[in-house]
């Protein structure tokens, strides 16, 4: 492992030196982690179109009425973790599904996009969008929610730069804007559960490498 990541190092660093530190090793956890996942999982993310933004929710997110240039600029940043997040779910998902037609229910996956994007600008203490309560972005929230197999909030909240009285907020009974009412577990047992389950243990290294670059604002689009 020490030559892969040496070599993966040498490889994202000609690739994306301009960009800093962080999204160099940012790369090279999410290259490690490829590596360790299951190939089926990996082949179903990658032709369910996960790991890019959801385009049709793009769309619907830019002609929202009275979008703001600052919910845009979130909805980007917070698509690193929804991105990572989905993947660690697909890995669950599959490992779960090897005995139906992946093919046939693989159209349930959805990345949590819209709520990463509700988390980062709670966190950020940012308003509640104008938008936000709009029946069509409301059933997205929950189809998100529902393709998510795993127990995956606290950890957004803790992944997308949380402090700790917002975590304890989303633990306890305190309903927070950009969740629906499903239940919410403590932060340390959703990163287990995102490590053991996942199959991995670099689902959460890769985020201590990505985590200060978004919510320092610092992710531009390549």
């Amino acid at each position: 492992m020490k030559v892969l990541r040496s070599y993966y190092t040498d490889a994202m660093k000609a690739q994306y030196h301009g960009l800093g530190p962080h999204y160099v090793h940012a790369a090279v956890e999410l290259s490690l982690l490829l590596m360790d996942s299951l190939p089926e999982a990996i082949a179903t993310w990658l032709e369910t179109g996960m790991e890019h933004q959801c385009l049709a929710l793009n769309v619907e997110i830019c002609h929202a009425e009275g979008i703001k240039p600052h919910e845009l600029d979130a909805h980007y940043r917070s698509s690193y973790v929804s991105m990572i997040l989905s993947l660690n779910n697909t890995i669950n998902w599959v490992t779960d599904h090897q005995t139906l037609d992946i093919r046939m229910q693989r159209s349930r996956l959805v990345r949590p996009d819209l709520t990463c994007m509700g988390i980062l600008l709670m966190v950020e203490k940012k308003s509640k969008p104008a938008w936000w309560d709009n029946p069509a972005m409301q059933l997205r929230c929950k189809e998100e929610d529902k393709a998510m197999g795993f127990h995956w909030k606290q950890a957004a909240l803790y992944l997308l730069g949380a402090d700790n009285q917002q975590l304890e907020a989303a633990a306890g009974e305190e309903q927070l804007w950009c969740f629906d009412e499903s239940p919410i577990m403590d932060v340390a047992a959703a990163q287990d559960e995102m490590v053991d389950e996942g199959g991995t243990g670099k689902v959460l290294t890769f985020f201590h490498f990505l985590r200060p670059w978004v919510n320092r604002g610092r992710l531009e689009p390549v």
